[in-house]
């Protein structure tokens, strides 16, 4: 994602990413809603399978915007602390 493969950027910080199900391809898989903060701290938020729905609807949208930089980003570090929140770290 840090290269720029996402598929839509959905504003306030959030983006979709479809993921391949195995034997279907990415159209007939999985879509992801991230956050972003600065360019290389990404975090998951939602996972829905197409089958469920295309997309998430505008309330929920806004939901996670709302979420994300009135709450996830201001209080990240107490979050983690909490454990309300886990840190993934990839080494490579």
């Amino acid at each position: 994602m840090e290269a720029g493969l996402i598929d839509a950027e959905l504003g306030g910080n959030l983006f979709k990413k479809r993921i391949a199900k195995s034997g279907m391809g990415k159209s007939g898989g999985y879509r992801t809603i991230v956050a972003m903060k600065q360019t290389k701290c990404w975090f998951y938020l939602v996972g829905f399978s197409k089958n469920e729905s295309d997309n998430i609807d505008k309330k929920e949208l806004l939901a996670l915007k709302e979420y994300v930089n009135d709450y996830l980003f201001k209080h990240l570090m107490k979050l983690l602390e909490l454990n309300e929140i886990i840190e993934v770290e990839n080494h490579e």
